[in-house]
C-alpha cells in the first residue's frame, strides 16, 4: 500500500459514483462529518468500497435500499465504512466469504469471487480489519481501518 493522508469521505464519495447510475439511487450514503482524514492508499481503499457496494447492488432485491456509512469510532480509534443491504437468500453468506475465488450461492451473478476477497486484503493492508454481521435477512459489512 501507498499510504498518503487522504480524505476517507473523498475516496469513499468517487467509490459510490463509480456505481452504475441506475442503481446509485438505491444507496442513502451518510457520512458522518464531511471530511475524514487518515493514512491511506486512496486507489485501493476506492477499489474495496466499490467493491462492498457492487455486493450490495448485486445480493439485494432491487427495490430494497442499501445504506452505506462512513464514521469513526472513538472506542476503537478507527473509521468504518459500512455497507448495510437485504440479502436476497442467506445461504449466500455461508463458509469463509472472505476466500479468494468464494462467489455467492447463486451462481445467476458473474464475477470471479475475487471482491470480498480484494476487501480483505486491503483491510489488511491498512492494518485493519473487515467484519460482517447478520440481522434477519440483513447483512452490514464494516470496513474498519485505524485512525
Amino acid at each position: 500500500a501507498e499510504l498518503k493522508h487522504v480524505d476517507i469521505c473523498d475516496v469513499s464519495q468517487l467509490a459510490y459514483l463509480d456505481i452504475n447510475l441506475l442503481d446509485r439511487h438505491r444507496i442513502d450514503a451518510l457520512f458522518e462529518q464531511a471530511h475524514l482524514y487518515d493514512e491511506a492508499d486512496p486507489i485501493v481503499l476506492r477499489l474495496a468500497v466499490r467493491n462492498l457496494l457492487e455486493n450490495a447492488v448485486k445480493y439485494s432485491p432491487a427495490s430494497t435500499p442499501i445504506a452505506f456509512h462512513v464514521a469513526t469510532d472513538e472506542n476503537r480509534l478507527s473509521i468504518q465504512i459500512s455497507v448495510t443491504n437485504n440479502i436476497i437468500d442467506i445461504a449466500m453468506l455461508d463458509g469463509d466469504l472472505f476466500a479468494r475465488n468464494k462467489r455467492g450461492a447463486d451462481s445467476r451473478y458473474g464475477g470471479d469471487g475475487l471482491g470480498l476477497f480484494i476487501v480483505n486484503e486491503v483491510a489488511k493492508m491498512h492494518e485493519g480489519n473487515l467484519r460482517y454481521d447478520i440481522s434477519g435477512n440483513e447483512v452490514t459489512f464494516r470496513l474498519e481501518i485505524p485512525a
